[in-house]
């Protein structure tokens, strides 16, 4: 929402508003609520050309994150590094939304001398986008939506106030309550359920003796259990423990101890004793994350009044870390069509609706299928990419594309990548039980 409200503004004739049902993140409050269990996410593929068509705002994002081309893995006693092609960029999901609030209120701040123009910056390292001198932007804090209606187009908010609307975005995640309120009113159908995998996050400081500051760090356990930890900056090194549903570790356990434990015997000793007593407490305090994925039977409504982007429209696992990037591409998608057709939203929004569907089907049916959840599959995909990175180029390149070959390609659209690998994402949606309804 914050990206797309960045785009909008630099148009001529917008009143933008935001609705944030979280405070200020750019404040002592928000700064509070930012230490607060929040992990990394990654920046890559068609995440990147999204951030680099407002200017300005790729550097404002690299001041929260941290470029990272290097991927230690860990199995049993057995250790491997990755050297990635490219280096990918990491981001802690509370500072992504500090960076885009940054570089939002500095385009708000800096409108343009007349509708149309555009003042060059004297830092041309650090080009910022201007605000058109005929647009506004509003920004409302603790202050979710609680009620839609098309016909009216109106918001009402959990604070009891009545906003109008020419046009609503719903960028509110997967438990939307934009969509769920249209599909109430039969303007959408869609289904959510969860993803095969849960999670708990988690935090440690960082210590060069056991997470070198320079790369992402893969443990992997027996059971399809997978803990991923990223040092982004030099005090805390955040990550998630990944394990398949029904097998919460850490379900029974009663102290810090325990989880401590548990980590010495099954993932790291040298982890084990970098996690602080407090941090186990708040590991087994705070709750199991669930992946949601969600399928809709359109991204717009046929009057052009609404639409859904990211996660609202198509989350989906995060196994591939593409939600975020998805989301931006689609805030990209959404502003070519804008263009395309003069900003007249009913034209564009019919436009997009029929020309992206089929990418927000695709990845997220290119994410929710590539973990493999057996062990034969499990086995089956470390021995591929063993293989690939081992083998002349002569002979690998030969070899069929799993998802986490392609995911990155900036040149390939969701729907290829999900072609070109569908003969491994058709195998693990086989064998694993369907997604249940939620």
């Amino acid at each position: 929402g914050l990206l797309l409200a960045q785009n909008l503004i630099q148009q001529p004739n917008y009143d933008v508003h935001v609705f944030e049902k979280r405070p200020d993140l750019l404040t002592m409050a928000g700064i509070r609520s930012n230490k607060d269990r929040t992990y990394p996410m990654c920046i890559q593929g068609c995440g990147n050309p999204a951030i680099a068509g407002v200017p300005g705002l790729r550097p404002t994002l690299e001041k929260y994150g941290k470029w990272i081309d290097k991927v230690q893995t860990y199995k049993g006693k057995g250790t491997g590094l990755i050297n990635k092609s490219a280096p990918s960029f990491f981001i802690e999901r509370n500072s992504l939304a500090c960076g885009m609030l940054e570089h939002l209120r500095a385009i708000d701040d800096n409108p343009a001398i007349a509708s149309g123009s555009f003042t060059p910056s004297q830092e041309p390292d650090r080009v910022t986008a201007q605000r058109d001198p005929s647009s506004s932007l509003s920004l409302h804090f603790d202050c979710g939506i609680a009620d839609v209606s098309l016909d009216q187009q109106t918001v009402t908010t959990d604070r009891g106030t009545t906003e109008s609307f020419d046009h609503i975005v719903g960028a509110d995640g997967a438990t939307s309550v934009v969509r769920t309120r249209l599909k109430e009113q039969n303007h959408f159908t869609s289904t959510m359920s969860k993803t095969s995998h849960s999670y708990r996050s988690l935090a440690i400081p960082t210590d060069p003796a056991v997470v070198q500051p320079d790369r992402l760090h893969s443990w992997f356990s027996i059971g399809g259990h997978q803990l991923v930890v990223i040092p982004i900056d030099g005090e805390t090194a955040r990550g998630l423990y990944v394990f398949p549903n029904g097998d919460d570790p850490f379900e029974d356990m009663t102290t810090p101890q325990q989880v401590i434990d548990y980590f010495r015997t099954t993932v790291s000793p040298l982890l084990a004793d970098a996690i602080p007593m407090q941090e186990a407490e708040r590991i087994l305090a705070h709750p199991v994350g669930c992946n949601l994925s969600v399928q809709c039977n359109a991204l717009t409504t046929p009057d052009g009044k609404a639409v859904l982007i990211g996660d609202a429209a198509h989350a989906m696992s995060s196994s591939l870390a593409l939600g975020c990037n998805s989301a931006m591409h689609d805030v990209q998608v959404l502003c070519s069509k804008l263009a395309q057709h003069d900003h007249d939203w009913h034209k564009a929004l019919q436009q997009y609706n029929a020309d992206h569907m089929a990418e927000a089907n695709a990845v997220r049916e290119f994410s929710d299928h590539s973990v493999a959840v057996t062990t034969r599959m499990r086995l089956e995909f470390m021995g591929r990419m063993i293989a690939k990175r081992s083998l002349p180029t002569a002979i690998s390149k030969h070899m069929r594309s799993m998802p986490i070959d392609v995911m990155s390609d900036e040149t390939k659209s969701f729907t290829e990548m999900l072609e070109q690998s569908r003969w491994w994402t058709d195998r693990v949606k086989a064998s694993k039980p369907p997604m249940v309804e939620v």
